[in-house]
């Protein structure tokens, strides 16, 4: 990792990054932010390298081995420091159709506030410090799909007995159980009131 030159009249600052010696989470990036919380205004922007390996929920994960190459902005606010990265992660799951192996790649923006005093949705600065990497973590979880698609026209594992249907077909089909509803009217022309 190397602190990048920053643009525009933001004060670029010395930064002191260190990784997790931790053979179980090498995403760890704990970042020194003691000059930025005295000088409000300033900027370090950060490129690093984060392994997101493992990352996963019940229907995609990160493969094995990836790293992501992320470019962080940290701002100083009076409130604390703004973290802005966009990021870039390969996924692999299962197609929720025909069960065979998808895959893509999604890319967002990762805004997260951190505060000495954090409120509910903030992290924490804690020893003048920030974890950039559990943001980027929790980030990469959120962006995997719920449910993956291997392809937009998958037709799934037997297309005949299991068609896939669009809105209009599916509210033209009406259930046979309430076929005798049909010939009930309840506008008549003889007003017996």
């Amino acid at each position: 990792m190397h602190l990048s030159p920053t643009m525009g009249p933001a004060i670029a600052l010395p930064c002191s990054i260190r990784m997790s010696e931790s053979p179980l989470d090498t995403s760890v990036i704990s970042v020194g932010v003691h000059d930025l919380l005295r000088r409000r205004g300033s900027r370090q922007v950060i490129d690093a390298k984060v392994d997101v390996s493992g990352l996963a929920t019940s229907t995609a994960h990160i493969p094995d081995g990836t790293l992501v190459d992320v470019e962080v902005i940290l701002d100083s606010i009076n409130e604390g420091i703004v973290l802005t990265a966009e990021v870039t992660v390969p996924w692999v799951g299962e197609c929720r159709r025909c069960l065979g192996p998808a895959k893509g790649i999604n890319s967002f923006e990762v805004n997260e506030i951190y505060r000495a005093d954090p409120l509910e949705d903030m992290l924490p600065i804690v020893d003048e410090a920030i974890d950039v990497g559990a943001a980027l973590k929790d980030a990469v979880i959120l962006s995997l799909p719920i449910a993956p698609i291997c392809r937009d026209d998958c037709a799934g594992p037997a297309p005949d007995d299991f068609p896939i249907l669009d809105a209009e077909a599916a509210v033209e089909s009406k259930d046979p159980r309430w076929a005798a509803l049909d010939g009930l009217r309840f506008d008549s022309d003889d007003d017996t009131d």
